[in-house]
């Protein structure tokens, strides 16, 4: 046995030291080098594992989204690439995510810009440079060739209603409702347009209140329709004696019994120009 291992051991030396032509592997407690480039023996100081090549790469592993999917627990980070659908994939705590490393989108200083194909946004398979399926919204306008165009879209934030409901008669007819102020609109180039009240109570709605403007409808107020059960409600009846008490039932055949509009009513303007 001692005739034996003598024998193999220079055998075992000689292949560790053709192997390590290739590349050196140096394993310190400051990291890991892995060269074919020499150098040092230790890392970056900022590395625990350092990899030198000019001819080669790093090559992760490589799997389906079977495979992908079938490892168990994996941690927060974790890299693969997916060779079916060819992206990398890196898992982010909760799901596996894509990582994108290509180069559609490039920088500019601080802007971003993409120069070829399409972009969607609610869609897949956009055929047009900018396509979305929804609602845009926007602070500001929009120009073709540095032109306004019309159907100009503005929307301001959801507001809250600060008034109290309000009991009138109209004609002999009894009516409640609340009055919500229009904030002052300051856009050079709306001359004439319609402005949309959208209005919800408790989260439930939008409901659409329409109203013609000119000069774009500046320090203008509305009025409001009770909202109840689900529905806009505007309450109407003839009797010379109005009933508006909340919860005070019915004192003439007909006669509803009206209730005050919740803290929560809140409602938005929208501006579009002609």
């Amino acid at each position: 046995m001692k005739f034996r291992f003598i024998l193999t051991l220079p055998l075992i030396l000689i292949v560790l030291s053709v192997k390590s032509q290739n590349a050196k592997v140096v394993n310190t407690p400051s990291g890991l080098v892995i060269s074919n480039t020499g150098g040092t023996d230790t890392p970056q100081s900022s590395s625990i594992m350092e990899i030198r090549s000019t001819n080669k790469g790093v090559l992760l592993p490589s799997m389906t989204t079977t495979n992908r999917n079938a490892i168990a627990t994996p941690q927060k980070g974790l890299l693969i690439f997916n060779n079916v659908a060819n992206q990398f994939n890196f898992f982010d705590g909760t799901s596996w995510q894509q990582a994108f490393f290509g180069n559609q989108w490039s920088i500019n200083g601080t802007s971003y810009y993409y120069s070829g194909g399409n972009v969607g946004i609610g869609v897949t398979t956009p055929t047009q440079k900018l396509q979305v399926n929804g609602t845009v919204e926007s602070s500001g306008g929009y120009n073709v060739n540095g032109v306004p165009v019309a159907n100009y879209y503005y929307s301001s934030p959801w507001m809250t209603s600060t008034s109290a409901s309000v009991d009138t008669v109209i004609d002999g007819t009894c009516l409640r409702s609340r009055r919500l102020s229009i904030p002052q609109l300051t856009l050079d180039h709306i001359n004439t347009g319609m402005v949309t009240v959208y209005m919800r109570v408790g989260g439930i709605g939008p409901y659409v209140l329409p109203y013609v403007s000119d000069a774009g409808g500046s320090t203008n107020s509305v009025g409001f329709f009770l909202k109840k059960a689900g529905e806009i409600i505007v309450f109407r009846h003839t009797y010379k004696t109005c009933r508006f008490n909340s919860g005070v039932a019915e004192e003439y055949p007909g006669q509803p019994v009206l209730i005050n509009l919740p803290a929560s009513l809140e409602y938005r303007v929208v501006i579009i120009n002609n």
